[in-house]
């Protein structure tokens, strides 16, 4: 069907329905970049192209991608449309429907091995509703065809001040949340509108606040640092200080801590703070933050404040723990001959590393899960591991002890092996915990940072692959050798009680495991 056409209007119908592009308003469409694009039908067909079909009954009426006209006119920045429809009465607080979320571009193998990637147009991809949560690592214009569900979001979200004044003037609220409790400052924030932010907070007519929170529980100060909008940010900051004096250019303003800091009014941890965004955030806006004098003023003050003393006290119990540790280690003797006095400091050492393994445990580990609370302490040592790895130790030598007393009531050979295997994997854990003292300074913080996300990233994928494989060859060996004189124990045919180099390879039961290991090694 040929669409209607409008002498110089752009896709209206007053009744409701969007129509058409005036064929020959070709100038019309030429600033729609490949982001607008996500306002095409998901189907295929040309939204030029699109005719009536049924009559709707009135102008609030949602299109078949869950826009309202008014949406339409505010999208292609037809002021005049708008005029038009807020006059015959539509709702200037209607909302779209369905989710946010485009279709990803498709990448072909050539273009995969040139490097290049074509742009191709992303659909909406439109459900009746949708509750879902925007995905803030998602938030840029790039990935995301989210403009707000408002008609004043929509013209805010592509800067249209015109448009976006005279909504103001009909009586739209820039402070109304959408689905995702999201106001038309969150909207800029996303889409990273530093004007029209500006021009929305100071609108002589209706100002746009800066303190209200979402469904995540973020204001636009918070989002603004979760997702790292530089300019934006200090904005907020700005705009929250208080001026004490001023002389000249020079002036005296005092910031209120309430969604900077880490720590709520009522004492618990803030999660969705500026700061604890920043700190935890991976891109150079937030390494660019932290340059900021409010910033860099707060975490100076917290540090001599605060973690100072007790980063020094950590780690002066570290280092006795670890001398204790060390003493108990080289001192052990299992065959009774050494000397008295040796024995003597060898079990004092024990008794003082195990009192320091259960104090670690239940003493500072209970304090400070009564302090931050379970959940906040689980969430705050996935940026710490070699702390996990220190408190896993400790519950290692706990465990060994039992083990010991076994050995010596049984003389049961087993049970010293299984604690010499709990006391291996014990210390070089506990050794690695100096790491976490290593990261204040600018040496070694960033070197120790990358080894663990090597560590959480690569070296984990590769070592999966590399126990599959072993496991896997380990039984073939083990099939294979079962019946021959090299599948049993070297003592089986040797002469003597030592392995020689001919018989190191063994294939019997965790042998086999043990011996494509040495395999992989060269050996």
């Amino acid at each position: 069907m040929k669409a209607i056409k409008i002498p110089n209007t752009a896709l209206l119908d007053v009744f409701g329905r969007p129509v058409a592009l005036n064929s020959h308003d070709f100038h019309r469409v030429s600033h729609v970049d490949p982001i607008e694009k996500n306002h095409n039908g998901s189907n295929g067909k040309d939204p030029n192209a699109i005719g009536i079909g049924i009559a709707p009954n009135n102008t609030n009426q949602l299109t078949v991608i869950g826009e309202t006209p008014l949406h339409i006119a505010v999208f292609y920045n037809d002021i005049n449309s708008v005029k038009l429809l807020v006059k015959h009465g539509v709702d200037v607080h209607q909302r779209v429907i369905g989710d946010f979320y485009p279709s990803l571009p498709n990448r072909t193998k050539q273009e995969t091995k040139s490097g290049k990637q074509k742009r191709t147009s992303k659909f909406f991809n439109r459900n009746d509703s949708s509750n879902k949560p925007i995905s803030l690592k998602n938030a840029t214009t790039e990935t995301h065809a989210y403009y707000g569900e408002y008609p004043l979001a929509f013209a805010a979200a592509f800067g249209y001040t015109e448009i976006y004044d005279y909504l103001i003037d009909h009586g739209a609220d820039p402070n109304m949340q959408d689905s995702y409790g999201n106001t038309v400052l969150h909207m800029l924030v996303i889409r990273d509108r530093s004007d029209m932010f500006n021009h929305a907070i100071r609108h002589p007519v209706k100002k746009a606040l800066t303190d209200i929170r979402n469904n995540e529980g973020l204001t636009t100060l918070t989002l603004a640092a979760k997702i790292g909008r530089r300019e934006l940010f200090l904005e907020c900051l700005e705009l929250s200080h208080v001026e004490i004096w001023r002389y000249s250019n020079i002036k005296c303003c005092t910031y209120p801590l309430r969604g900077i800091d880490t720590i709520t009014d009522s004492g618990d941890i803030d999660w969705n703070s500026s700061l604890t965004s920043i700190v935890n955030g991976k891109t150079e806006d937030h390494l660019a933050m932290l340059d900021n004098m409010v910033i860099e003023r707060l975490l100076n003050d917290k540090w001599s404040s605060f973690a100072r003393v007790n980063f020094v006290r950590q780690l002066i119990l570290l280092c006795i723990h670890l001398f204790f540790l060390s003493t108990a280690v080289f001192l052990r003797n299992p065959k009774n001959t050494q000397s008295l006095v040796k024995k003597i400091f060898c079990h004092i050492a024990e008794v003082c590393v195990l009192i320091g393994c259960i104090t670690s445990l239940v003493k500072l580990l209970a304090k400070e899960i009564y302090l931050q609370g379970y959940s906040a302490y689980i969430q705050n040592l996935k940026s710490y591991p070699e702390k996990l790895v220190y408190q896993c130790s400790c519950l290692l030598i706990i465990l060994a002890v039992p083990f010991r007393i076994l050995y010596l009531t049984t003389k049961n050979v087993k049970f010293g092996y299984v604690e010499d295997g709990l006391v291996s994997l014990a210390v070089p854990g506990t050794f690695l915990y100096f790491l976490f003292f290593g990261r204040i300074y600018a040496l070694t913080g960033a070197f120790i940072v990358m080894i663990f996300e090597m560590i959480t990233g690569d070296i984990a994928t590769f070592g999966v692959i590399y126990v599959i494989v072993i496991t896997a060859f380990g039984q073939v060996f083990y099939l294979l050798f079962r019946d021959t004189s090299e599948g049993g124990n070297c003592q089986e045919f040797s002469s003597n009680d030592t392995c020689g180099v001919d018989n190191m390879c063994s294939f019997k039961n965790f042998e086999a495991w043990m011996t494509m290991v040495h395999f992989t090694m060269g050996e």
